[in-house]
């Protein structure tokens, strides 16, 4: 490498001249498998991805760019075309850093098609932007009581009016003056070219029913905000700009604000971080009950759909983390028969049914006691999948009440495609969203679904309910949160997927999925240790 040679890139993608208005998205390849993949854009044919993906460089590696059509009404999805290029070929390929290329189609409509790649070199991959957000007499907009503000961070897409979401804080309820927890973001997320691209930081309020409430806006710079002699910001109510006696809604202040750098998982071990691990299996009826062959917990592992994604998955943890890995498991959404005093909670442990003795020493114990269930069939399985009570259980018992205050646990919930009354388990994550845990659903059914606007956006929104995404179906699966009154999983062909046949891992998904959890844990871990 040369010495000007960087040790990062982060690459921004667009497509150009589809033959018609698509709902795609795209996967990066290396040798290895997928490195990343964007979110769903829906009905463009000319997309500008907000996604981007940061790749180490390396001269000799070759890329392959895969864009998918989501079809219809269902999510059907069909390679589109795909690209390969190399790191050197961006660098080298103008002044701009970008190249365009056609797509490799087996369609002759699309010879005009082209998929635009743009770089961005860098040396520092976890260099983040700390920032806290303090709001001053924000206008009410609650006729009874105050209202609850929440702060969303946008970006302005490269060559685009749209701005992308990036960063969230919490809700504080009933505060006209709240002051929010620090924010890490890291850099490359912003996408930033220049210290002067255009920020956004929006100031609303949070409605239980209803759509969030506008209270003020600013537009800003990274500049701007690591000026400290510029900390006071007037939030502006494009609505009511033309009211003569208006000024502003409240003020924006940034108490802090730095560049900083974050330790990495390994060191994060060293000094103390413990994973944990949690499983929740889903045994409601509509997994079949457990005396038929046909059940989805069926005794015949053929059959046995749960046995299968739970055994790939969970071994993964065995294999990577650097010290022997303990694993909590639990049934839900049944009661175990011969336990009278835990039977009216529709949940229980897998040892016995006791929800004081939940812990095995790996994923086979797990595995094992889970067999005994199967061949026992001492459940009264319930048809209902409300699962909020079980979660606030495990929430109660295992993250609020750690005995070590470094410990994260990583909360893996095996279930069908419906999980109850979700508001529920949003205000659940809203009002934990301060705690070292993170929740993953595992979907395990093939089921298609509508694609909706409403839910896409619902999802976009939930993934930054929380700093670090404590809430959302798995991107490693390709499962994502869509809400409206369900809750359902959203899923792409197996052959797209990880998933080398449904319902099994491949390595590289167990690979991704262990890098996710990583990056929850040091960007959690980074103010603890400060």
């Amino acid at each position: 490498m040369n010495q000007e040679d960087p040790d990062f890139l982060c690459l921004f993608f667009s497509s150009l001249k589809l033959n018609a208005k698509i709902n795609s998205f795209l996967i990066l390849s290396d040798s290895k498998g997928e490195v990343g993949r964007t979110n769903i854009i829906k009905k463009e044919n000319n997309c500008i991805y907000p996604d981007q993906i940061v790749i180490p460089f390396s001269p000799d590696e070759l890329y392959v760019l895969r864009l998918y059509q989501v079809k219809g009404d269902l999510l059907e999805v069909n390679l589109y075309g795909k690209i390969s290029f190399s790191c050197l070929e961006i660098l080298e390929g103008n002044e701009l850093k970008q190249i365009e290329k056609s797509l490799d189609s087996n369609n002759s409509s699309d010879t005009l098609c082209k998929i635009r790649v743009r770089a961005i070199p860098f040396k520092d991959p976890n260099s983040v932007l700390c920032l806290q957000l303090k709001a001053n007499k924000l206008k009410n907009t609650e006729k009874l009581g105050k209202s609850d503000p929440f702060c969303v961070i946008y970006r302005k897409l490269k060559g685009g009016e749209d701005w992308h979401p990036v960063a969230r804080t919490e809700v504080i309820f009933n505060n006209l003056d709240p002051v929010w927890r620090k924010l890490y973001i890291p850099l490359y997320k912003l996408g930033i070219e220049s210290p002067e691209d255009p920020l956004k930081i929006v100031c609303s309020s949070r409605h239980v029913y209803k759509t969030p409430k506008l209270m003020g806006e600013m537009e800003t710079s990274l500049t701007q905000l690591l000026d400290l002699n510029e900390k006071e910001f007037p939030l502006i109510d494009p609505d009511k700009l033309k009211k003569k006696k208006y000024t502003n809604s409240g003020t924006l202040e940034i108490a802090i604000c730095y560049d900083v750098g974050l330790p990495t998982f390994p060191e994060l071990i060293k000094q103390g971080v413990n994973i944990k691990i949690i499983a929740g299996i889903e045994f409601s009826k509509r997994q079949g009950t457990l005396k038929k062959t046909s059940s989805n917990h069926s005794t015949d592992s053929a059959r046995n759909i749960y046995r299968k994604s739970m055994e790939s998955l969970l071994s993964s943890f065995d294999d990577k983390l650097p010290y022997d890995c303990q694993i909590q498991g639990y049934g839900y959404c049944a009661k175990w028969i011969n336990n009278e005093k835990k039977s009216k909670k529709e949940f229980f442990g897998l040892k016995n049914g006791e929800l004081d003795d939940v812990t095995f020493q790996n994923s086979k114990e797990l595995m094992k006691a889970y067999d005994e269930i199967l061949e026992e069939k001492n459940l009264n399985q319930n048809n209902t999948t409300d699962i909020s009570e079980f979660l606030q259980y495990l929430i109660d018992t295992h993250v609020t009440k750690r005995k070590n205050p470094t410990d994260y646990n990583i909360i893996l919930i095996f279930c069908n495609n419906y999980l109850g009354k979700v508001k529920k388990i949003q205000d659940l994550v809203i009002e934990t969203s301060h705690l070292p845990y993170t929740i993953l659903f595992v979907p395990l059914r093939k089921r298609w679904i509508k694609l909706d606007d409403d839910n896409v956006n619902t999802f976009r929104e939930i993934e930054l309910i929380t700093n670090y995404q404590n809430f959302h179906f798995s991107k490693v699966t390709g499962d994502y949160l869509l809400n409206k009154k369900k809750v359902y999983a959203k899923r792409v062909m197996a052959d797209i997927l990880p998933y080398n046949e449904f319902p099994n891992f491949s390595p590289d998904a167990k690979s991704n999925l262990f890098n996710l959890i990583q990056t929850y844990v040091v960007e959690y871990y980074y103010n603890f240790f400060l």
